[in-house]
């Protein structure tokens, strides 16, 4: 079965920290459809992925689902509700079987006190996950559809050589529809920012891209 590529990427000296001196955690495997947590449970709990993929999103009122990030292996999910003790505000979901290691947020101060690297790749992988979550806020308030496509194909841009997203994945992504997706990518292949074959699309022109 395929599986969408992940949005979301750390680096790799930040993976290799908490993989070799991290805090104790209980490591658990999950089977594609699991739910890691629910969308307003409190819960101490964030997890770090080893391998396989989740899908982060959040249920709008109206029902409908708005998809944050596809995350795999080097990714930690679910640490700002951990922290805060607040409901969480998004839930994630096992996309491809994957192995985690689930960390209590009560017990790792005694972890970050022997290993005070630890605290710096914490908050590396937050502000990294912050400043994300800020340009597309900021995108989905002022822009329109296509703009917001043309974001995510920007960052994501920056990772791959090719992205390889589904419309449907793409207007999850973005708040928007299939049809919306189709339309920009057309204009966006036209314009000559964006090449698109057969599901795989090589951003051009990232210059242009900024500035639609």
């Amino acid at each position: 079965m395929r599986h969408p590529i992940e949005t979301w990427r750390v680096a790799e000296d930040t993976v290799r920290l908490w993989l070799e001196a991290g805090p104790p955690g209980d490591r658990i495997s999950l089977k594609a459809g699991r739910t890691v947590y629910e969308q307003g449970e409190v819960s101490p709990y964030f997890y770090f992925v080893l391998s396989g993929k989740l899908k982060v999103s959040v249920l709008r009122p109206d029902g409908t689902e708005l998809v944050m990030e596809f995350m795999g292996k080097g990714a930690l999910c679910g640490e700002a509700a951990a922290f805060d003790g607040l409901p969480r505000f998004s839930m994630a979901t096992v996309l491809e079987d994957a192995t985690l290691v689930r960390f209590n947020a009560e017990k790792i101060s005694d972890a970050i006190r022997d290993t005070p690297d630890l605290a710096f790749s914490l908050l590396r992988l937050i502000s990294v996950k912050q400043r994300i979550a800020t340009v597309r806020l900021a995108y989905s308030a002022l822009s329109s559809a296509e703009v917001r496509i043309a974001e995510l194909l920007r960052r994501l841009g920056e990772i791959y050589t090719e992205v390889e997203l589904t419309h449907e994945e793409i207007a999850g992504l973005t708040g928007t529809t299939r049809v919306t997706v189709t339309r920009a990518l057309k204009r966006l292949a036209l314009a000559g920012v964006i090449e698109n074959e057969a599901g795989r699309i090589r951003v051009l022109d990232p210059l242009a891209l900024d500035a639609r």
